[in-house]
């Protein structure tokens, strides 16, 4: 009776072990990580910017602030901090809530300063 219980016992263990196998390899294979994260692991990747129409009018009217480039707003892809995307950004948002172009032109000013504008 007990050689039974041991083999019934065993065939469970097996199958547990092929169990976590496929759930190891099925996310492995979908590229998840089971590893520790890395240092530079604290990079987000951000989905891509989908700007409307009216975001794409005001950004026309202005530049780039970020302190590094001279461009101008709709011709910059710099992405540091005050940069172009993050100024690309906060336009849509403020479009996204349904504020003017006027009150938008304002809360620019209010975040990123006149030298925002072009003259």
């Amino acid at each position: 009776m007990k050689r039974v219980q041991r083999k019934n016992m065993s065939i469970w263990l097996w199958l547990l072990v092929l169990i976590m196998a496929l759930i190891i390899g099925y996310f492995l294979g979908k590229g998840y990580r089971i590893t520790a994260p890395t240092k530079n692991s604290s990079k987000i990747k951000t989905p891509e910017l989908i700007l409307t129409s009216k975001a794409i009018d005001i950004i026309k009217e202005l530049n780039c602030v970020c302190g590094s480039c001279t461009e101008k707003l709709m011709n910059c892809t710099c992405k540091i901090y005050r940069g172009a995307d993050e100024m690309k950004q906060f336009i849509q948002l403020r479009v996204n809530e349904g504020l003017s172009k006027s009150q938008i032109l304002e809360k620019i000013v209010e975040k990123y300063g006149k030298g925002a504008l072009i003259k």
